[in-house]
């Protein structure tokens, strides 16, 4: 066989969980279970020894305990904000990069600023006040890998000292994603304007 020339086959291995992460090597294969768990199978399973098996093996802790990755699907994404600059003078960077389970999945990405009682969601037409219903969307439709979103580029922020800016995503269409946003808590206060 010539692995550079075959075609790649997908893989039907009985007893693992649903998976969200898989790695190969020429002696060894492991995957992560949705639920957290970890299982190895193939050459040195026992970690370090010489066995080989091909049924997984979950992966154990010293006292017996079964190995937590964490709940990858529950995962939450991470959030990133800063500024760089005087407020006279300011550049404004927010983001967001979306789990590895909810990429390519219909989704809404939302910015908001929360200034006082005030709030503002970033949406496709620039900054409105919320004034109840919906939220409106920075970004609709299949969840890319990140989402970077440059908020100001050499502006005059003077005045806007303490505003606190806010990433979130939601998996879903409309309302849906926003609630489910919620529920998850997949939003985070990412900068303070200062």
């Amino acid at each position: 066989m010539n692995p550079s020339t075959e075609v790649p086959k997908i893989a039907h291995i009985a007893g693992l969980p649903p998976v969200v992460a898989a790695a190969a090597g020429s002696a060894i294969s492991g995957v992560i279970g949705t639920d957290g768990s970890v299982w190895i199978w193939g050459k040195g399973t026992n970690l370090g020894g010489t066995d080989k098996t091909t049924a997984p093996v979950r992966v154990m802790q010293a006292n017996g305990a079964a190995f937590d990755a964490g709940r990858v699907g529950d995962a939450a994404g991470t959030f990133s904000g800063g500024q760089t600059g005087p407020l006279s003078n300011v550049t404004v960077d927010v983001g967001a990069t979306v789990s590895t389970l909810h990429r390519g999945k219909t989704g809404r990405v939302y910015v908001a600023a929360l200034a006082g009682s005030t709030v503002l969601f970033l949406g496709p037409n620039g900054w409105a006040p919320y004034t109840g219903g919906a939220f409106p969307a920075y970004l609709s439709g299949a969840l890319p890998r990140t989402v970077p979103v440059r908020i100001a580029s050499g502006l005059n922020f003077s005045g806007l000292e303490g505003v606190q800016l806010v990433v979130g995503y939601g998996v879903g269409d409309d309302a849906t994603a926003a609630a489910e946003m919620v529920r998850a808590g997949r939003y985070q206060v990412v900068h303070t304007l200062n």
